[in-house]
């Protein structure tokens, strides 16, 4: 047992100095070329001389436009006794970019950091920073903001239709504006990409927004009468006379049947491998029209694996139970379901598929979703000379 504790750790040992010498010998990045846009540590060794001053560490572009980039310099100044190097630069996004000449700076000498900021398909308050990462020891970061208000030429209002719930065979209705500053700018066309959606575009309208004039057009969105039972979640592309402009905006909503259940889907959160399960949801009728359940059946979702990416279904895991909720009216049933989580995996998930007497109705599918928390892994003990302790590295025979 000895014997196989000592060699164990002189093998680790050894791994260690390998992998030391492999970071000796592995290629060094162009010393001369900063790093930008790259969230890497910083290489240089700290300095407790070098100190970097900025003229400012907020900029504030005001009111803007979303057609057009911007940029600002951030000028800076080494007040320090020794070398400053900037070691890295970071945007918050891919919107604010920034850029530098050159990474080492003598006392005394001044420098700036370019940052272009690209407002496109933005709108309102915009709060965006760049990190700057550098060789001062007492503080190697230094966050510069960066604020504007985006005025969009072209937007919607809303930015998503929302038709609600609707009753299954009624149609549903949601309305939108878009409004241009361009005003010669005529919207063409609204297309859904669902056939279940239709868009209707209005009369253009002169209208004055915060004291300027633009041009208005109401979108009226319907529901198709015979849209089945379901969400509803399109998107429309609206195209105008300038074919360097278009829009999007999202339709949702959800079309609703007689049967209804309490909850929706059945969220079953993070279990522990083989723990026991025991949840259930209600199943009533919204019309007070009389509803049985004829079946129920669980239906899991397919595993992918290496060798086959589609998938098999997995295993059931549950025993349902039906039962008829006592004095209730309508009538209200109660679905039960038991089981075990399972021994592996990272997530399941599948449906309760539910077999009604409801014309147009009889198969409702109530999703099922849940996680297999991780075994929490034992923290290495050290020993006294700072190796692993043996005992957490090889069992107990």
């Amino acid at each position: 047992m000895v014997v196989r504790q000592i060699s164990l750790i002189v093998a680790l040992a050894g791994l260690a100095t390998g992998f030391a010498q492999a970071q000796e010998k592995a290629p060094q990045p162009d010393a001369g070329k900063l790093q930008v846009q790259a969230p890497q540590p910083a290489t240089s060794t700290p300095s407790a001389g070098a100190k970097i001053d900025f003229n400012e560490l907020t900029h504030e572009f005001g009111v803007i436009s979303d057609e057009h980039e911007v940029e600002t310099h951030f000028k800076f100044t080494n007040s320090g006794t020794s070398e400053l190097e900037i070691t890295n630069l970071q945007g918050s996004c891919g919107c604010t970019v920034p850029a530098l000449d050159k990474k080492k700076y003598a006392p005394g000498e001044t420098g700036d950091i370019l940052v272009r900021y690209n407002p496109h398909n933005r709108r309102g308050k915009q709060h965006t920073n760049v990190t700057v990462t550098t060789n001062v020891a007492e503080k190697p970061q230094v966050v510069l903001g960066l604020q504007s208000e985006v005025k969009p030429t072209v937007m919607t209002d809303p930015q998503v239709a929302t038709i609600g719930q609707v009753e299954k065979g009624k149609e549903g209705k949601a309305t939108l504006t878009i409004t241009s500053r361009k005003l010669d700018l005529v919207v063409t066309q609204v297309t859904p990409n669902d056939t279940k959606v239709n868009a209707t575009i209005g009369e253009k309208k002169e209208v004055e927004v915060e004291g300027e004039k633009a041009v208005q057009y109401a979108i009226e969105i319907t529901l198709n009468a015979n849209a089945p039972v379901g969400p509803i979640q399109s998107q429309c592309v609206v195209r105008t006379n300038d074919a360097q402009r278009t829009l999007n905006f999202m339709v949702l909503g959800e079309v609703v049947g007689t049967v209804k259940t309490e909850p929706q889907r059945v969220t079953l959160g993070g279990l522990a491998p083989g723990q026991d399960i025991s949840t259930s949801f209600r199943v009533t009728s919204r019309t007070g029209t009389e509803l049985k359940i004829n079946a129920v059946e669980e239906l899991p979702a397919p595993m992918p694996t290496a060798n086959n990416p589609q998938g098999t279904p997995a295993a059931k895991m549950f025993e349902v139970q039906i039962s008829e909720e006592p004095n209730s009216n309508p009538k209200a049933w109660v679905v039960t379901l038991k089981g075990k989580a399972p021994g592996d995996g990272a997530t399941f998930r599948g449906d309760i598929l539910l077999k009604t007497n409801i014309a147009g109705e009889e198969e409702i599918k109530v999703p099922y979703y849940g996680f297999i928390r991780q075994k929490p892994r034992p923290m290495p003990v050290s020993s006294p000379n700072g190796q692993p302790s043996p005992s957490l590295l090889v069992p107990e025979q």
